[in-house]
């Protein structure tokens, strides 16, 4: 499906979930999401317990990662040594306040993954991929965190039936987007989100059709 196309389904959403919101984007953000869409579409395809749009996965995967499917963001409660030393590590930072340390990695590779192997045993979580898949979801559906970061499909696939058990159980889609992150439904900040990153995906699919 080319850009035009595309742009044209994330339109119909946006303006059944929201009104239009000027937001300024740029093309390596249409390109990533043209490049990106049959992963889309194939998890929305393969599971259909429950009608959800690809667009609706697009637009969560970059509130959650900025459509980059190597992202692997950790948490702790104290400095992971094997973490802040490690090649792949992109940035990190501190938090007195909640007493958490937050590590964003780039992972691309198995023997990224086995470098940091040991590391990742201190932390308290983790979220993985395109699609950001916590750690909870890892170990109660069994997933290899190595698929997760290194096959977008899977990690699509994932996040489309965590989608889709939450809306099943709440029966909307603005409470689904909220227990898809929050795990409970929360005060909605986490959907009107996803709705504005559905205006930003447009702009970026605009601009790369001007420049085409």
């Amino acid at each position: 499906m080319n850009a035009a196309k595309i742009k044209n389904l994330l339109t119909a959403l946006i303006i059944f979930l929201l009104p239009a919101i000027s937001h300024a984007d740029d093309s390596d953000t249409g390109n990533s999401l043209v490049s990106l869409w049959p992963v889309f579409t194939k998890a929305a395809t393969e599971y259909r317990s429950c009608s959800i749009s690809p667009a609706i996965l697009a637009a969560i995967a970059f509130v959650e990662s900025g459509l980059d499917y190597s992202l692997l963001r950790v948490e702790s409660k104290a400095p992971i040594s094997g973490l802040e030393k490690s090649p792949t590590l992109v940035r990190n930072w501190h938090s007195d306040r909640k007493n958490r340390h937050v590590y964003v990695l780039s992972i691309s590779s198995k023997k990224d993954l086995d470098q940091i192997s040991t590391a990742l045993s201190h932390a308290t979580g983790y979220d993985a991929g395109l699609m950001q898949i916590n750690r909870w979801w890892v170990k109660k559906l069994n997933l290899s965190l190595s698929d997760l970061l290194l096959s977008p499909e899977k990690n699509a696939k994932t996040g489309y039936m965590i989608l889709a058990e939450a809306l099943d159980r709440c029966g909307n889609m603005h409470e689904a987007l909220e227990i898809y992150h929050h795990g409970h439904v929360g005060n909605g900040k986490y959907a009107r989100k996803v709705q504005k990153a559905l205006e930003r995906l447009v702009t970026a699919l605009s601009r790369l059709e001007q420049e085409a």
